[in-house]
């Protein structure tokens, strides 16, 4: 009984891996019809190739090397779509899939003899379609295969003429059902997301308050603490450093909700003009904006930017902002005698930029999440440091506005490299 836990776990990795779509398919509805279509095809190739091994060792049928060369001829099928559900091309790969069923029943039910009611696994086709296609889609597939119905009756002239109305009756009532279920599958689907953006939104909501309350209670404490100790200190210089104290962390909730409002609007507020820039003049910038702070944090602060750095098209104020919240984050996870370098270059047709710190790293478990708001390790959440997580989804968001991309690399405990990269269209 205690080994059948990693067995049961084992076969459902397998199950997941099969059924699996391909991973840039990234549409969550898609992903989620590609996964039921694949669970059937992985279901019926064991399950007819049983049937085939049945029919060899026990019918005695004469036409019985017909229904099994059928049933291959349904195992290579489903095989083939099995292999095109995988393409990244899911637009084609969804009608080629109903092409390829088209054609595998006609020729099927043309090899079959009179009154060929092979033709009947037409009904298959909306079915499928009912699992890969829109409802219009699966609609109009509908209606082709009582097209290719009457097509086929009329091509063969062998189909009795009773048999032909009850099959054509018989495929128009359940394509319609079938055209209901579909319809009522998409409402169910739709339902399901929108309950699960809601459920995201509470959960990033209990989020934000559990952040909240953490990083407003902690500054404010202190401000109260000092404003109750002002009236009994009578030294004038711990008085100014009581003063100081309470502006810092006042300066910090102001920050925090400078955050809060600019990740909340970034969409909205991001500014789309575009202007030539010299990546030197903004780096220049950012390192007098920061040399101050980190000459008193007892930080390195060092450039690095490669010579005759041609103008990029580009908007200052968001690139700005962007290494403002990455360099903000480098400083404040770097211990002093640290060192942060600002680094510049081309490579192929992109612009570079490289913040790289000598802090306290990130664990290879938390680095795919630093750039999710309000995340933040708890190695990295000391008390006296302001932000909330949100300086780098901030970053992440603006710079792929700006058509960018952003990524970390670090090692825990010895520091971390973050890298923005920009299309570079010289002017």
């Amino acid at each position: 009984m205690l080994r059948r836990g990693p067995y049961k776990d084992r076969l459902q990795r397998l199950w997941q891996a099969a059924i699996e779509p391909h991973p840039e398919l990234i549409d969550p509805e898609r992903r989620h019809r590609v996964r039921l279509l694949n669970g059937v095809l992985v279901i019926f190739v064991p399950l007819a190739v049983v049937i085939v091994l049945v029919q060899l060792l026990v019918s005695s049928d004469p036409n019985q090397s017909r229904t099994i060369n059928a049933i291959i001829m349904g195992i290579g099928v489903a095989l083939l779509i099995y292999l095109f559900n995988h393409s990244r091309h899911y637009r084609l790969a969804r009608f080629f899939t109903v092409f390829i069923g088209f054609i595998a029943v006609i020729v099927n039910a043309i090899s079959s003899s009179a009154p060929h009611i092979e033709i009947a696994y037409l009904i298959l086709l909306p079915l499928l379609g009912s699992l890969l296609l829109t409802l219009i889609e699966t609609i109009v597939v509908s209606l082709l295969t009582l097209v290719g119905l009457v097509a086929f009756a009329l091509m063969m002239g062998d189909i009795p003429v009773d048999i032909f109305k009850d099959l054509i009756t018989f495929m128009a009532f359940v394509e319609v059902f079938i055209v209901f279920l579909s319809q009522q599958r998409n409402r169910l689907e739709a339902d399901r997301q929108k309950l699960a953006v809601e459920q995201g939104r509470n959960a990033l909501l209990e989020q934000l308050i559990t952040n909240l309350s953490h990083d407003f209670r902690t500054p404010l404490t202190v401000i109260i603490t000092n404003v109750y100790l002002l009236s009994r200190v009578k030294d004038i210089t711990h008085h100014q450093e009581k003063l100081d104290e309470i502006q810092r962390q006042a300066m910090r909730i102001n920050r925090l909700i400078d955050d809060i409002l600019t990740m909340s609007s970034v969409d909205q507020r991001f500014d789309k003009s575009l202007s030539p820039m010299k990546p030197d003049d903004l780096l220049q910038t950012l390192y007098r904006q920061f040399r101050k702070q980190a000459e008193q944090t007892g930080i390195q602060l060092n450039m690095d930017i490669e010579e005759n750095l041609e103008p990029l098209l580009t908007n200052f104020n968001n690139l700005r902002l962007i290494l403002t919240n990455v360099v903000e984050n480098a400083l404040s996870y770097t211990r002093q005698g640290g060192k942060v370098t600002i680094r510049a270059f081309k490579q192929s047709n992109q612009l570079i930029i490289e913040i790289t710190d000598s802090g306290i790293g990130i664990s290879p478990q938390d680095l795919p999440s630093i750039f999710m708001p309000f995340f933040r390790a708890d190695t990295a959440r000391p008390t006296h440091l302001g932000g909330m997580g949100l300086g780098l989804a901030i970053a992440k968001r603006v710079v792929e506005l700006q058509g960018g991309t952003i990524s970390a690399d670090s090692v825990l405990g010895q520091g971390s490299t973050f890298r923005v990269s920009l299309s570079y269209n010289p002017v």
